[in-house]
């Protein structure tokens, strides 16, 4: 699975500046001649060199110092539509970014103290409900991805979630594995998805989640390397969310789960979550009895590391 990790935008009024400044700069090409001001940046910035200016030919290079350099270092002849396209192309939204990106997002920025808990599935209706109790009462908000029909085996439930603040994304209908599907089958299943949530969630809150916070989340996880189905994803314009830190691969996959009591595997994957939850970490959990039954001990142990935890809407966003 490849990585994405989400990176800072250039500040569109640092952008502005630069077009005022280029274009003074026509008006001053002192400020870039070798003949007229030869000065390297180290020395103008200890000041070794102090060149006679006018009033306005000094103003000039004051905003040139104060603008971010990256701009317009190696673009300074450029023409001001050029300088205007270069700083909208940098500030774009981490959103349109992933939408390009060839796989899912698993990290967000890993410069912050910050994650996201999410949840996948939704049809032991126990652990979602035990997990809603405990999220309500730590103040931990999560995006789910809830696959259709346990959307609509629990209707009152999913509301719940979302009344309570949590984001409820597309994880399909069934929970196929897309890399056995056409092309055809995956579209419908992610279309059957929004048909679900449109009739249990409403049609409002589909369209304000397709607008804002259009994540999915392949079952399995299977099909991230495959250009054929992030090419539909990317065209049905969802954004594809992976994880940096599991439970099924790191812990449960060497139990027995028909058979193993949960509180000692319940304590391993609280451990586990703990030591693994990082600056920018993409947490995925499912809503199973084993991920939730020390739900509350993984968040306090999140929280005493001095990580707080939110919405992958939140931790995707722009700086």
């Amino acid at each position: 699975m490849g990585v994405f990790l989400a990176g800072a935008g250039i500040n569109i009024k640092s952008a502005a500046i630069a077009v005022l400044v280029l274009f003074q700069l026509n008006a001053y090409p002192f400020v870039l001649s070798g003949s007229n001001v030869n000065i390297s940046d180290r020395e103008h910035q200890e000041h070794k060199y102090e060149p006679q200016m006018d009033e306005k030919q000094e103003l000039v290079l004051k905003k040139i110092n104060t603008i971010d350099t990256l701009l317009i270092k190696q673009n300074i002849h450029n023409t001001i539509e050029a300088a205007i396209k270069q700083a909208e192309e940098a500030n774009k939204t981490r959103k349109e970014w992933i939408f390009k990106s060839a796989c899912p997002a698993i990290w967000a920025d890993r410069s912050k103290a910050e994650l996201s808990l999410t949840f996948d599935d939704g049809v032991d209706y126990g652990s979602a409900a035990k997990a809603l109790e405990v999220l309500k009462k730590t103040g931990v908000k999560c995006t789910f991805f809830v696959i259709g029909r346990a959307l609509a085996q629990h209707p009152q439930l999913w509301q719940q979630a979302v009344k309570d603040g949590h984001q409820v994304c597309n994880h399909t209908q069934n929970h196929k594995n897309l890399a056995e599907l056409s092309n055809e089958e995956i579209t419908k299943e992610i279309k059957d998805w929004e048909s679900s949530a449109g009739n249990v969630l409403g049609e409002e809150y589909l369209k304000t989640m397709r607008n804002e916070f259009p994540f999915f989340r392949l079952p399995y996880g299977s099909g991230s390397d495959s250009k054929r189905i992030m090419n539909v994803i990317s065209e049905l314009k969802y954004i594809p969310v992976g994880w940096s830190a599991e439970t099924y691969n790191s812990v449960l996959r060497h139990y027995n789960l028909k058979a193993a009591p949960v509180e000692p595997v319940a304590a391993r994957i609280a451990n586990h979550i703990t030591a693994n939850a990082k600056n920018g970490s993409i947490i995925l959990l499912h809503f199973n009895a084993f991920d939730t039954a020390k739900l509350q001990d993984i968040i306090e142990g999140i929280k005493a590391k001095g990580l707080s935890m939110k919405l992958v809407s939140e931790v995707l966003a722009d700086n």
